[in-house]
């Protein structure tokens, strides 16, 4: 385990990572580093309740307007990306505060994705054309019978990851769950002090309203006129 430690400041949206995470870095000589998988993006501004110019000036603030909306980028991109960040961060003897709700870019920067063996478009176009006319069910069953352990984490009406773990097996000859298990997931990159910010769902339904209202009344809608119209408010 690297000796490495970092702070995680995760929740849903509208439950206060930002100012939480602001405040916790400016006591403790910190540097924020996003892990939002729509902040990363330039001019992608409105409905991301990125750190405003004022809230990132008060700390840094790292992975925020780092590609172009139309770039190629993941989760992988992200992690190798992030981790680079954090180890600067810390170098400089500063405090590394990982703060966002992208659960899935939080894990691969602290355990990497693991590599899910080969795929083929044959076989998952086979696969979907089986679930097209015998339905889920029967997929279901027949992972069940190979894999119990990866059909357990698998909603039966989870078409996608379904279609995915008949493939890994079908392509691979190994269950998705031995595949995983080698990779582990034990090693994480950093030591993590992970705080989860958390809310009454009424509450917390209160405040996202209340972000939009606010997005409304500074007229963000009319900054993306003509590019997201969904956003626009009715005549």
């Amino acid at each position: 385990m690297s000796t490495s430690k970092i702070v995680i400041v995760a929740g849903p949206t509208a439950s206060g990572k930002t100012s939480f995470a602001i405040d916790l870095a400016r006591q403790f000589d910190g540097e924020i580093i996003g892990a939002d998988s729509m902040q990363i993006y330039r001019s992608m501004d409105i409905g991301t309740a990125k750190p405003t110019p004022a809230e990132q000036a008060v700390v840094p603030h790292h992975m925020i307007d780092v590609v172009d909306p139309d770039a190629d980028f993941d989760a992988a991109a992200y992690a190798a990306m992030a981790a680079e960040r954090v180890r600067q961060v810390i170098a400089r003897g500063h405090t590394a505060f990982v703060v966002g709700g992208t659960g899935f870019y939080i894990k691969a920067l602290m355990y990497g994705l693991f590599d899910d063996g080969p795929s083929d478009s044959a076989v998952r176009q086979r696969l979907k054309a089986q679930v097209a006319a015998d339905g889920n069910a029967a997929l279901y069953r027949q992972l069940a019978g190979i894999d119990p352990v990866t059909a357990r984490r698998i909603h039966p009406n989870d078409t996608y990851r379904l279609v995915r773990a008949m493939e890994i097996y079908t392509v691979s000859g190994q269950p998705p769950s031995i595949v995983q298990q080698r990779h582990g997931f034990r090693k994480p990159r950093f030591r993590a002090l992970s705080i989860g910010l958390s809310w009454p769902r009424p509450i917390l339904y209160d405040r996202i309203n209340r972000r939009v209202d606010v997005m409304m009344d500074q007229g963000s809608w009319m900054r993306c006129a003509g590019c997201w119209p969904a956003v626009m408010p009715e005549p």
